[in-house]
């Protein structure tokens, strides 16, 4: 579902691990309060030009949040007005996506939602 939402809007959603929303040219559309990215100083409106020293692309950026465990911080180069500054990010999560879990003891609820009547 996140990859076809993705690809309908031109963004790249990593809310759930650095907190942000991303469109195709590497802007950012939303930063979510108190996110890591929130915490590095990053706002709505700035543009990514480069991660960790390579030029942005929605894959560079998936790469360096997924290759994030190893301990350094995400290097990322901002455009923001004509302003260009270094942020980093200390995110060692890699990546995370909204999951369904099973609660112990309760049966499987999802599957009597999508049963017909």
């Amino acid at each position: 579902m996140t990859r076809t939402t993705q690809a309908a809007r031109g963004t790249v959603n990593h809310k759930f691990s650095i907190g942000v929303l991303v469109d195709t040219h590497g802007v950012l559309q939303e930063v979510l309060w108190d996110s890591p990215a929130f915490q590095a100083g990053l706002t709505a409106g700035a543009q990514l030009l480069a991660i960790n020293g390579r030029a942005y692309s929605a894959e560079s950026l998936q790469h360096a949040i997924a290759g994030a465990r190893e301990g350094a911080p995400m290097e990322l180069c901002v455009k923001r007005g004509q302003r260009l500054r270094t942020v980093l990010i200390d995110y060692h999560d890699g990546l995370r996506f909204p999951h369904l879990e099973a609660t112990a003891g309760a049966g499987c609820r999802i599957d009597q939602l999508l049963s017909p009547l």
